[in-house]
């Protein structure tokens, strides 16, 4: 099964940020520390989530820039966190692993946004991603921008937005916005399913016939259950989407959850999921 080319839904890993907080990251700490202090932690989780049913794993860099990681002292050390975080999913043993580009700071210059996202998506396909994620865009420009900068490593990128902000105040745009700027998959994620449905139903109205969804399981003290999760994100696949898996909160159980439920309604993909063509090998510049 190639990973863009799917006939049926490929399952994607679960909240990694909450997994570590679970194994005694301080709040307000960086998960990328870990990636640093304790890459086992951070593979562990990785492999559980593959045990779950992932067939396609995202690094652990969503804040590795260094405007983000520039209050931990960590800033100088983006490049490394980003090659160690690839190699943390790697040994998981997932069949895919995407690299993730996360947000920037607001308010920064969209041409700084495309050069900033360009080192880290060079980082990452150095490392030998197969592909590059790039989550939580809550601002269009910024999203776009991002957008432009990761094309230069000549992988398959991902976009996802998050609703309830600017970005995705109407789906539709959001997705012709981002497949101008040159992403091969838009999406949702950091929001529950509920909130995920009607972006994701304006995005494929808009034309957009790959669609991906990380939805949360909600905020801590009334998170939804992992079977509520699984009926839930599984209704999504209703508006098209491809590729689904879960974000903040969404535990190696609702993962779990979710795998069953899939497999039940028989739109799962079975087996492993093919690498994008050409991706996973050590990439050079230029």
């Amino acid at each position: 099964m190639d990973f863009f080319a799917r006939r049926q839904t490929v399952l994607l890993d679960g909240a990694l940020g909450t997994a570590l907080m679970d194994r005694g990251l301080p709040q307000g700490v960086p998960p990328e520390l870990w990636v640093l202090q304790r890459p086992d932690v951070v593979t562990e989780v990785h492999a559980e989530h593959v045990a779950a049913g992932a067939q396609a794993v995202l690094t652990c860099t969503l804040n590795a820039h260094p405007g983000s990681l520039r209050p931990q002292g960590l800033h100088t050390f983006c490049g490394e966190i980003r090659r160690q975080a690839v190699a943390c999913a790697r040994r998981a043993g997932p069949s895919v692993v995407l690299g993730v580009v996360g947000p920037l700071t607001p308010g920064t210059p969209a041409r700084v946004v495309e050069a900033l996202a360009e080192a880290a998506a060079y980082d990452l396909a150095h490392a030998g991603v197969d592909a590059l994620v790039l989550e939580t865009v809550t601002n269009l420009e910024e999203g776009a921008a991002r957008v432009r900068g990761a094309l230069s490593t000549g992988l398959p990128v991902v976009v996802t937005v998050v609703p309830g902000t600017p970005a995705a105040r109407d789906g539709a745009v959001a997705a012709e916005a981002l497949l101008a700027a040159g992403a091969r998959v838009v999406g949702v994620n950091c929001a529950v399913p509920a909130e995920c449905a009607p972006v994701l139903a304006a995005m494929r109205r808009a034309g957009a016939t790959r669609l991906w969804a990380k939805p949360s399981a909600g905020l801590p003290g009334a998170l939804l259950d992992p079977r509520a999760f699984a009926e839930q994100t599984a209704a999504l696949l209703e508006h098209g989407v491809g590729w689904v898996g879960g974000c903040c909160g969404a535990s190696t159980a609702h993962l779990a959850a979710l795998s069953q439920t899939l497999l039940s309604q028989g739109g799962l993909s079975s087996g492993e999921a093919d690498s994008p063509a050409g991706a996973g090998q050590e990439w050079q510049r230029g």
